[in-house]
């Protein structure tokens, strides 16, 4: 095993009980009573173990989009904003929510990528960002076809 985290509070979708959870090649091996060995063993007690959460409305991207803009963004600061997703344990966020964000997806995750963001990133297409990039801020009617 890579990891084990000993001795935390494991909820089932029913109850809480207290089990080990045994980590290998990042992914959850075992949940129950592990004896075996690990790289690392964390003490769980007193503590919920759960997986990562997904956080599905975000707008982290902006501030670091602005960063990127101004060519200040750097590996340091992009830890800084992703730091409290991971201390509440949001290992997932969702980008370009409200259709606003970066409309070059390719520019945005990678420069996540590149930037070790922390968090995983998915990115919806931002459409206001992308309509804005098309067409400036003219307002356009709807055609009939």
């Amino acid at each position: 095993m890579d990891y084990i985290i000993k001795g935390g509070d494991v909820f089932d979708g029913r109850s809480f009980f207290k089990a080990d959870v045994a980590l290998k090649d990042g992914k959850i091996d075992a949940v129950g009573k592990t004896d075996g060995s690990a790289g690392k063993v964390i003490d769980a007690s007193g503590r919920v173990v759960s997986p990562g959460f997904i956080d599905v409305h975000t707008h982290c991207d902006l501030a670091v989009m602005d960063l990127i803009g101004a060519e200040r963004a750097s590996a340091e600061e992009s830890a800084k904003n992703n730091l409290c997703y991971l201390r509440q344990g949001v290992t997932t966020v969702v980008t370009g929510n409200c259709g606003l964000g970066e409309s070059d997806t390719a520019k945005w995750l990678g420069w996540a990528r590149k930037n070790n963001f922390g968090a995983k990133v998915i990115h919806l297409v931002p459409h206001g960002s992308l309509r804005t990039k098309l067409f400036g801020g003219k307002q356009m009617l709807s055609s009939g076809e």
